[in-house]
């Protein structure tokens, strides 16, 4: 038995939280009209759901709200959206991979915009391609946060040090992008990883018989498969169906 019902725990009173929230961004913006200007909103709707949820977690059994099938439904929603718009169903599943796909509607817009844009793009689809390997090699791996620069001096093969050193000085250039809305050049830098990516996969061993040797591949491996996965999704839906299949 749970007090309060549907209405008070995951139905009315959270919603009017949620509803408060956009009120105040709507009266932001209504002072535009007297001269005071904020710029344009960003919003991660995981931040306000749980802000919403937060007073009724103990009638939850403090599960929390993602528990709940509310960020399912706010992603069907938007997947409807997006489909209405005309993007490809593999365009929409790379973002659905991320961790809260629904969170920032604009930028996730933006994001399957820019995959719609690049699916065109030789070393783009290469990438994807490659990316299935990368995940399947790294499936048993959870992210480590030993620096990219000391999994570096571990290394000894040119391939993979030419791909620790590339990612290092990519990523960084790649996030900027993003970071200003920029998500075309983005998935362009991404797709020039491609080259040292696949020379890796020709020329390296990633299972060596040293152990430490074959931790720091795979680390170097799962710290791509981390950022890609965070920050833009599955790129491996984009892959041509021989790649997706093998």
């Amino acid at each position: 038995f749970t007090l309060g019902g549907v209405c008070l725990n995951v139905g009315c009173i959270p919603s009017k939280a949620l509803l408060h929230t956009a009120a105040v961004m709507d009266a932001a913006r209504g002072l535009a009209e007297h001269g005071i200007a904020f710029g344009e909103a960003k919003v991660d709707l995981a931040k306000p759901v749980e802000r919403a949820y937060a007073p009724h977690a103990a009638l939850n059994d403090n599960a929390g709200w993602k528990t709940l099938p509310i960020g399912q439904f706010l992603w069907e929603r938007k997947e409807h959206l997006l489909q209405r718009r005309g993007f490809k169903n593999d365009e929409i599943r790379v973002v659905a991979a991320k961790p809260t796909p629904w969170g920032h509607p604009h930028a996730s817009l933006q994001l399957v915009e820019a995959l719609s844009k690049v699916r065109t793009s030789p070393e783009f689809v290469a990438l994807a391609g490659l990316f299935k390997r990368v995940k399947s090699t790294t499936k048993a791996m959870e992210d480590s946060d030993v620096g990219l620069q000391k999994i570096q001096r571990k290394l000894k093969e040119p391939a993979e040090v030419q791909l620790a050193q590339q990612f290092t000085q990519q990523w960084p250039s790649i996030s900027s992008a993003m970071a200003n809305g920029e998500y075309v050049r983005a998935m362009r830098e991404l797709g020039s990883l491609y080259p040292p990516v696949d020379r890796f996969f020709t020329d390296v061993l990633v299972m060596a018989e040293d152990p430490q040797l074959r931790q720091a591949r795979l680390a170097l491996l799962t710290h791509l498969r981390s950022a890609v996965l965070r920050n833009i999704g599955d790129i491996s839906e984009m892959a041509p169906e021989e790649a997706r299949q093998s």
